[in-house]
C-alpha cells in the first residue's frame, strides 16, 4: 500500500465534482508519498510519485507547493498533461 488501508500501489484516479478539493487532496497525497510523511494520519510508503495534472498548469502546482510551504522534492514528478496534449494538437493543426 502507498497509504496504509487507503491507496494501493499502482495508478490511482481521484474523481469528484468541480471545486470539491481534488487538486489539494492530490497534492497532499502526492507530497506525503514522495516524502514518506503521514497522510490523513496513516503511514505512507516513500517512493517516486508521478502527478498527472489534467486541468492545472505546472505553475499553479508550484504556487500551491509554496502556499503549503513544501520544499522541492526530487521524488515528486509533475506533468501538466492537458497542456502537453493541447500543444501537441496545435502543432498538428498547423500542418
Amino acid at each position: 500500500m502507498v497509504v496504509d488501508g487507503l491507496v494501493p500501489i499502482g495508478a490511482t484516479i481521484v474523481a469528484a465534482p468541480s471545486k470539491f478539493g481534488k487538486s489539494f487532496f492530490c497534492l497532499e497525497l502526492s507530497y506525503a508519498g514522495a516524502k514518506g510523511n503521514k497522510f490523513l494520519g496513516r503511514n505512507t510508503k516513500n517512493g517516486e510519485v508521478l502527478y498527472l495534472a489534467f486541468e492545472d498548469p505546472e505553475y499553479r502546482f508550484s504556487e500551491r507547493m509554496k502556499m503549503f510551504q513544501y520544499d522541492d522534492c526530487d521524488d515528486l514528478i509533475v506533468c501538466a498533461v492537458c497542456f502537453v496534449l493541447i500543444e501537441t494538437f496545435e502543432s498538428f493543426a498547423i500542418w
